[in-house]
């Protein structure tokens, strides 16, 4: 076998395989002009592409939890924005992180890791803290704020 073939074929195969992906690509819109446009008498006008608006980039934060507070405490993005909070129990006993009116973990064992991520769809100001019994009334909570 041609080794030239060969690395030409993996090239391809790697390209392919990096376009498997689990998000899928706004679909490409196609639309011909308005008959206003100026045209040349039997020759058909190119199709003019329109491209969809680019998806935000994901919004990264690690949020780490003690007895009894969260730090940071505040989280402020931008009404649009992929958020991805990866939420560390550095305390001695459980802990979660309730996002409200978006996502939570589940309640962590010291040490546990866990990520959330959520489209910050709308404007506000919104809680988050552990739902642990009694730990938010101790004052483990903190805000995320999108504008």
């Amino acid at each position: 076998m041609d080794f030239k073939f060969l690395g030409v074929l993996c090239l391809f195969a790697a390209v392919l395989l990096a376009g498997c992906t689990t998000s899928q690509p706004a679909p490409q819109v196609t639309a011909t002009p308005t008959p206003s446009v100026q045209t040349t008498p039997g020759v058909s006008p190119p199709p003019i592409t329109v491209l969809p608006r680019q998806q935000s980039p994901v919004k990264e934060f690690t949020v780490e939890s003690r007895e009894f507070n969260f730090t940071p405490d505040v989280i402020s993005v931008e009404r649009g924005d992929i958020v991805r909070i990866i939420f560390r129990n550095a305390g001695t006993t459980a802990h979660s992180l309730v996002v409200e009116g978006f996502k939570s973990t589940h309640l962590l064992s010291p040490g546990g890791t866990e990520s959330i991520e959520f489209l910050a769809n709308q404007s506000g100001t919104f809680p988050f803290y552990c739902s642990a019994p009694g730990h938010r009334e101790f004052g483990m909570e903190g805000r995320l704020e999108i504008t």
